[in-house]
């Protein structure tokens, strides 16, 4: 009897299919059966929100309340009154004047140089002004960093030398 070549290759196929399955099955019963109950996968599920981060840290920064100071350069150029520091000034003289409501003050720069002081006027590398000019004093205000990074008002009084009247 002579078979077709389309019925050897059926017979061929299904063989293999059978062996395949058969390989297949035995190989998931062996498995189940030669593994312990311990490895098999169980059925845990992990869920960040129950539990807590290991990675954080238990000590967490205090929020700052205020800002920390960073002096900003005005876009403008600095005038030399800008550029020192209020230390550096001295106070030479007030000027009061009857006319006028706000009196001036003459200070004289590090290097021998003289300015005039109005009310407002900027002084100092920290955005200082000046507040107020009194009899003997000229008082500035200016934003500074604390020792703990915080701002704070700063006032300081430039006052005549020892030995200097108004």
């Amino acid at each position: 009897m002579v078979r077709s070549s389309a019925a050897v290759l059926f017979s061929v196929f299904f063989s293999f299919a059978l062996t395949a399955f058969a390989m297949e099955h035995h190989a998931n019963q062996a498995s189940d059966d030669f593994y312990p109950d311990w490895l098999s996968p169980s059925s845990y599920f992990y869920c960040p929100e129950a539990i807590a981060d290991p990675f954080v840290p238990f000590i967490r920064p205090r929020q700052q309340e205020q800002e920390v100071h960073k002096p900003q350069m005005p876009a403008r150029p600095l005038t030399p009154l800008e550029k020192i520091a209020i230390e550096k000034l001295s106070l030479v003289g007030i000027i009061w004047t009857d006319g006028a409501h706000d009196p001036l003050a003459m200070v004289e720069l590090p290097d021998g140089k003289g300015a005039i002081l109005r009310k407002g006027s900027m002084v100092g590398p920290n955005q200082g002004k000046v507040v107020a000019i009194r009899p003997g004093e000229v008082v500035v205000s200016e934003k500074v960093a604390n020792k703990f990074g915080l701002t704070e008002v700063k006032q300081t009084c430039l006052n005549f030398r020892p030995g200097q009247e108004d």
